[in-house]
């Protein structure tokens, strides 16, 4: 079971845990603006997503209930600056040897679909049915990823695909950074 909406807002820097069934989740969304993003395979084939709170922003997550025959919903994970002044980038914030702002725990066979401005997404070991990943100028890192079809696109920032395997459609694209295969 899935709660329909969680909210995090904190005084200080503290890390927040969410976990979702996946039972009733098929797809995934994380929609950021320059937070580097950390996906790793579930332990016990639930959603975990951890994440540092901070003054300024307020972190959503909820679920929308799919048309699709499957009747499986997509999770969304999203970011609203909560400040007076604009923002236009943040610097990540280490924590546990990890320099991911959001870590995201995967069970198998889940489609993601991950936006941000800036930020760096790492995807190590896991299995995805379709992952689709936008970024302006944040470095996308996929190792020992297995997925049924990838779409990943930069404008300046880098794509590197370490023992990664897609069985179906693959689209690569990158104005100014490098691609490394």
């Amino acid at each position: 079971t899935v709660s329909s909406t969680q909210n995090a807002v904190s005084s200080n820097q503290n890390l927040e845990n969410l976990t979702f069934s996946a039972d009733e989740i098929g797809q995934l969304e994380f929609r950021l603006n320059s937070e580097n993003i950390a996906f790793r395979p579930s332990d016990d084939g639930q959603i975990h997503i951890r994440y540092c709170t901070r003054d300024d922003v307020t972190y959503t997550a909820y679920q929308e209930q799919s048309a699709a025959s499957d009747g499986l919903g997509t999770l969304v994970f999203t970011r609203k600056d909560t400040s007076n002044s604009a923002q236009l980038f943040h610097f990540g914030i280490e924590y546990d040897d990890d320099r991911a702002d959001v870590q995201v725990a995967l069970p198998k066979g889940l489609s993601v679909d991950v936006l941000t401005a800036s930020g760096n997404m790492e995807f190590s070991g896991v299995t995805i049915a379709t992952l689709s990943v936008s970024t302006a100028s944040g470095d996308v890192d996929l190792t020992n990823v297995q997925a049924d079809e990838l779409t990943v696109g930069t404008t300046s920032g880098d794509v590197d695909l370490e023992h990664t395997t897609v069985s179906g459609e693959t689209n690569l694209e990158t104005t100014s950074g490098e691609l490394d295969l």
